[in-house]
């Protein structure tokens, strides 16, 4: 606050500057006290009324009422100098009556046509892509009439002629019921903004994500630089923030969800004007056409947008400026990404995210490997187990895929069907019982006593009765022993590559009968032989 002797010294000072240079010596006094330069003409007492002073051009005051006029024929008026360009081009004003943009606005301010500016804090971003804001809302202009094509890919819009207090958001609403629905981004750092419409019942939060890979994927264009991934995308507390595959997909983008409360001007700010200020002002440029109510369909309408996106991101100042200079918004986006530090490069967005998006549940699977979802029984490689079972949502046939806990093992389950009679036998076996593990395993309490063992004879056991040895019988279904010793030596000689001679084929002739001339004594012989590389030992 200035003191008395300073506001003294302050008028002396305003009242020996010469006439033209008080503007100055004005600004010469606030930065020697460190204040405005409204302040310095508020102590020396040169403030006030101003005398009125005549138009030097009176001709641009009526050009601009002739371009609020016009402005008028909206719904909402359309933007000054958008007015002002239709004016100039219908022949409602000449070159000569046509004035600069800001006197234009000054002009429409003080003759009480136009609100004055307001200025409010912003909230900024270290860089490109930092911070992007997200946001949906629905045409308040345009109403989607029929089809133009069998895919209902495009479709016919009407510009509404009155705003009435019927239907949705104050316009008509067909029996199909679908709207024009407009996604944006906003780039907090330098204020690059983007946004594509769509036709649906409302917004949802696929919608918006799909429509969000699609505004960030790089399209090689340099009029339209704006790509990649950010580090934080804030939102409204919405579907969008809500859905499970959203949130799986940006976690696996690592990108956080930054969510604040709708039409919070401190945070959300930044998605809930600034863009759709835009839109509003390209939507209402539609009525400045030859025909204003004429319809235009859905692809025309993303062309002309495409233009006014290009221009307006093209001409507009951006919120950061480059080298303390102010730059355009894509000139600023480009500049200040390459200006990034090596460690934290700009990041693309993959191709085909949304391929990967998928609906997700937990599920247990039972001791039968049958995992349930949805009512369908689903047969999965494991039993008796958590897993996370996940199927895209759209298609993708009737298979999911099962993740199991734990191991993190991922395999494609398919719903489980009957066996047809004609299958093999082993494959009518379920999955292994407890009681099937247990056997499987060794007995943790040891081994039990058989109360069948023999025991010794006691003195007074009775005395057995005499009987004769039991001649050998030839049991005609033994089909792993050989018929005699030739062929047991024949086969010998077959697995060992040879036949010895002399004394050691004597003793492998000994040794295959007294294993019993078994065809399994005859392989284990040969290999014992082959695996000491000799005979002779026996």
């Amino acid at each position: 606050m200035l003191s008395a002797a300073a506001k003294r010294m302050i008028a002396d000072a305003m009242e020996s500057a010469p006439r033209g240079r008080k503007g100055r010596e004005a600004a010469r006094l606030a930065e020697m006290h460190g204040c405005s330069v409204a302040t310095i003409y508020r102590a020396a007492e040169r403030g006030g009324s101003k005398r009125p002073r005549e138009a030097g051009r009176p001709e641009y005051r009526a050009a601009v009422r002739a371009a609020v006029d016009l402005a008028h024929r909206s719904p909402d008026p359309v933007p000054l100098d958008l007015a002002m360009e239709s004016a100039f081009a219908a022949g409602l004003i000449s070159a000569a009556e046509n004035p600069p943009l800001s006197t234009a606005h000054r002009i429409a301010r003080e003759e009480g046509l136009r609100p004055g500016p307001r200025r409010t804090r912003k909230l900024a971003a270290e860089y490109p892509m930092r911070v992007v804001l997200v946001d949906g809302t629905t045409s308040k202009y345009l109403s989607v009439g029929d089809p133009l094509d069998a895919a209902e890919t495009d479709w016919e819009l009407r510009p509404v002629k009155r705003i009435s207090a019927r239907g949705y958001k104050n316009k008509p609403l067909a029996a199909h019921r679908l709207r024009l629905v407009i996604y944006g981004v906003w780039d907090r750092c330098t204020g690059y903004t983007r946004c594509a419409p769509l036709v649906a019942r409302g917004e949802t939060a696929l919608d918006q994500m799909e429509t969000l890979c699609l505004l960030l994927a790089e399209t090689g264009d340099p009029r339209r630089p704006m790509h990649g991934r950010p580090d934080e995308v804030w939102s409204d507390n919405g579907a969008w923030c809500k859905s499970g595959p959203v949130r799986d997909l940006m976690g696996r983008l690592e990108i956080d969800i930054g969510r604040g409360e709708p039409y919070a001007k401190e945070r959300m700010g930044g998605v809930e004007r600034p863009w759709r200020t835009l839109w509003a002002r390209f939507e209402r440029s539609l009525y400045l056409r030859a025909d204003p109510f004429a319809p235009i369909s859905l692809s025309a309408l993303r062309e002309r947008l495409a233009e006014f996106e290009r221009r307006e991101n093209g001409r507009r100042l951006s919120r950061t400026n480059v080298a303390d200079r102010p730059a355009s918004r894509s000139a600023a986006w480009t500049a200040l990404t390459n200006a990034r530090p090596a460690d934290n490069p700009l990041r693309r967005m993959p191709e085909r995210a949304m391929e990967t998006l998928a609906r997700e549940v937990r599920r247990r699977i039972d001791r039968n490997g049958i995992l349930r979802w949805g009512g369908v029984e689903y047969e999965a490689p494991w039993h008796d187990c958590w897993a996370t079972a996940r199927r895209p949502l759209e298609g993708g046939g009737t298979a999911i895929v099962v993740e199991r806990e734990g191991t993190g093992e991922r395999a494609i389950a398919r719903p489980w069907e009957p066996l047809p009679a004609a299958a093999p036998a082993g494959a009518y076996r379920t999955a292994p019982t407890a009681l099937d593990r247990l056997l499987e395993e060794a007995p943790a309490s040891g081994a039990g006593a058989d109360p069948y063992a023999n025991r010794e004879i006691s003195a007074a056991a009775p005395m057995r009765s005499r009987s004769g040895e039991a001649a050998p019988l030839e049991n005609p279904l033994d089909a792993g022993r050989c018929r005699d010793l030739d062929e047991a030596m024949a086969l010998f000689s077959e697995i060992y590559g040879r036949m010895p001679q002399g004394p050691a084929r004597e003793r492998i002739a000994e040794e295959l009968l007294g294993r019993g001339l078994t065809r399994r004594a005859v392989a284990d012989l040969a290999a014992e032989l082959s695996a000491i590389g000799r005979v002779g030992v026996i």
